[in-house]
């Protein structure tokens, strides 16, 4: 039974996670995957909670989380202590 591995390309190399042996000179082949849209990758984040919330939620969420991404792309990050100072400015008590 084959076995199947899940890798990234890297600088032109394709790169398998650790412990995926195979011995020299097997032969591979390498499909590319279809990248998964945002929704696909927070599936199983958003819509879940019983009697969940409002329809217009996850369509929010995923904007919310396509902004932090966009930031982050752009090197803008918040330091962990200044999270901790906004979560208590926001959340007193």
């Amino acid at each position: 039974m084959a076995m199947s591995y899940w890798g990234k390309v890297s600088k032109g190399t394709v790169v398998l996670p650790p412990g995926a042996n195979l011995p020299e000179g097997t032969e591979v082949r390498v499909e590319p995957v279809a990248p998964k849209t945002l929704a696909e990758r927070l599936k199983d984040v958003i819509g879940t909670v019983h009697g969940g919330p409002p329809d217009w939620y996850d369509e929010w969420f995923i904007r919310e989380v396509e902004k932090g991404l966009a930031a982050a792309d752009r090197g803008e990050f918040i330091e962990h202590e200044e999270i901790g100072k906004l979560i208590d400015r926001r959340y007193p008590g």
